[in-house]
């Protein structure tokens, strides 16, 4: 049966246990508000094919594939463009705030930097690749905040390195034993039904801000920022975190997943 290599990355470095954790929270959230939620679009059924997917996060045989996955997970070259993309963001993200406010080029909007959550290098590649055109427009006004340079050039060659490593990944994922693929394969698809979950209760409530705050990855992200304690710890690759967006104001905003 052949896997879907979108679920396996999207899962990848997801830490197993605090995954399952997170899980089980929205399975009790689901029972509970389970009227409010069919009526926005996410049924009984939604919940207990959810229910029934986490018990297979937990146990021994779940560990040890993800053991195995994760001796090979991460190359020096991934580690390398992932740093170097973080570097760079950082400088936009300081720069933007002045260039936006001074700038004479009226065709980019303050949404132009406004990003997702970018914790792998394709998605980390895609959001470069997004605003490479508004880059390109401002380069002049980047220039003074980039040693002179082009801001679009060096968007360029960060986006190059992360696409180099994004083909060794697949490459090496590709070739971990079939159990830690079905692994990564069912975490992705947890975490996915996480997310559908947290979108239907945003409609559901949008009136009761205190039920829809209770829809979060709260769990997951203390997960992932420690490093998941059944195993992980000391050998997940460094997390990208989200690029928080910046207006002319210098004000910012996190666009939620």
């Amino acid at each position: 049966m052949s896997m879907d290599m979108r679920l396996i990355t999207k899962g990848r470095n997801e830490p197993l246990r605090g995954l399952a954790q997170q899980a089980r929270v929205h399975v009790v959230l689901a029972r509970k508000h389970a009227q409010a939620l069919a009526e926005a679009g996410w049924s009984p059924d939604d919940t207990a094919t959810f229910e029934a997917a986490v018990p297979k996060l937990e146990g021994d045989a779940a560990a040890r594939a993800d053991a195995r996955g994760r001796a090979r997970k991460a190359t020096r070259d991934e580690r390398t463009a992932v740093a170097r993309a973080k570097r760079f963001l950082r400088k936009v993200r300081n720069a933007a705030p002045m260039v936006l406010r001074d700038t004479q080029v009226t065709t980019v909007a303050k949404e132009a930097f406004l990003s997702g959550e970018l914790r792998t290098p394709a998605r980390l590649s895609e959001f470069i690749g997004r605003i490479t055109p508004p880059l390109l427009a401002l380069d002049a006004d980047f220039r003074k905040y980039f040693g002179g340079k082009s801001v679009a050039a060096e968007a360029a060659g960060v986006k190059q390195a992360l696409d180099e490593a994004c083909s060794t990944q697949e490459v090496a994922v590709s070739s971990l034993p079939v159990d830690t693929q079905a692994l990564y394969e069912l975490k992705g698809r947890v975490l996915e039904r996480i997310e559908d979950l947290n979108r239907v209760a945003r409609i559901a409530f949008d009136e009761e801000p205190v039920i829809r705050a209770q829809f979060n990855k709260d769990v997951l992200e203390r997960a992932r920022r420690t490093g998941d304690k059944a195993g992980d710890e000391g050998s997940t690759p460094p997390a990208i975190v989200a690029l928080p967006a910046t207006g002319a104001a210098g004000s910012d905003r996190r666009a939620s997943a």
